[in-house]
């Protein structure tokens, strides 16, 4: 990887970023001689530019904009920071970015292709999208990653959360994604608030998300939630962690054939993870009724 130029001296006329650039490079001078190993895991190593250049901006807006030249819908960006897997040490990372796609939208189901097949943790996934707003970014939940946490243990921090203990034997433990959260998640389906169901006096009224008709997503007031775990038997997922996208991020994944927008019913929604909702989707005509037509830079192929 070819150092980048020192700009020259400290004339009037030296280039707008010259001092930033020399900060950089005296900060990381040491710093990313340790990413050289690193790079190949995260992209081919001949495609990762400088370093210095990465943290001026200046890699990424040039990537951007020859993307635009060559009249690509996608392209990649390139963000310095630590990784456990390295020792807390600086590594580089690699994210999609894209053109605004407007069929992405809160609701949908977004299923991982089959070429994402391998050791990925989106593999093999179904994610249901609580929230996308293009400027701000996307939230999604997994829906059929089981969580690598003891059940035993999860149960316990939940029962001493909130005085009860979890007796509903339909309760599904899961990962919701790589993003750490102070606070589990949790999805449900809405005739568990009717008017006649149990629990329907404390049900939420407003402070929750429903990003499809038939489930309710999100944060749960307490006493709600105690009913909901200790005295039914209500099909309810509690997620652990959340999956995010930054503003063009997932735009650009979807561009680049990772995933399929799939629409989002009750039944996939809250399917149990071992009933392998992603094998539907991608291979039964079901799937592909749902799936048809929503988006179509994604490929089942």
């Amino acid at each position: 990887m070819a150092p980048a130029r020192e700009p020259c001296g400290g004339h009037a006329h030296a280039h707008p970023r010259a001092g930033l650039r020399t900060r950089a490079r005296r900060a990381a001078s040491v710093v990313f001689i340790l990413l050289a190993a690193r790079l190949p895991t995260v992209t081919q190593a001949d495609a990762v530019p400088d370093p210095v250049s990465i943290l001026t901006g200046e890699a990424n807006e040039r990537a951007q904009r020859e993307a635009e030249e060559q009249g690509r819908d996608h392209w990649l960006q390139f963000d310095v920071g630590v990784h456990p897997s390295a020792g807390d040490r600086p590594v580089v990372f690699a994210h999609a970015r894209g053109k605004r796609y407007d069929a992405l939208k809160t609701g949908l189901l977004l299923v991982a292709t089959p070429k994402d097949d391998g050791d990925s943790y989106f593999a093999r996934t179904v994610l249901l999208v609580t929230r996308h707003e293009p400027d701000a970014g996307t939230h999604a939940l997994i829906l059929n990653k089981p969580t690598r946490r003891k059940r035993a243990t999860a149960l316990g921090e939940l029962e001493e959360m909130l005085g009860v203990q979890p007796t509903n034997p339909n309760i599904e433990l899961l990962d919701g994604g790589p993003v750490p959260t102070s606070m589990p998640s949790y999805a449900y389906p809405t005739w568990a608030s009717a008017n006649g169901q149990r629990c329907a006096a404390l049900a939420p009224s407003g402070a929750h998300l429903e990003p499809i008709d038939e489930v309710r997503v999100g944060p749960i007031p307490d006493a709600f939630l105690r009913c909901l775990l200790a005295e039914t038997s209500v099909p309810v997922k509690i997620f652990f962690g959340i999956s995010g996208w930054a503003p063009l991020q997932l735009d650009g994944e979807y561009r680049r054939g990772d995933w399929v927008l799939c629409r989002a019913t009750q039944k996939f929604a809250l399917m149990p993870a071992a009933e392998n909702a992603w094998s539907m989707l991608v291979s039964s005509p079901e799937g592909f009724a749902l799936c048809s037509g929503v988006g179509l830079a994604g490929s089942m192929a």
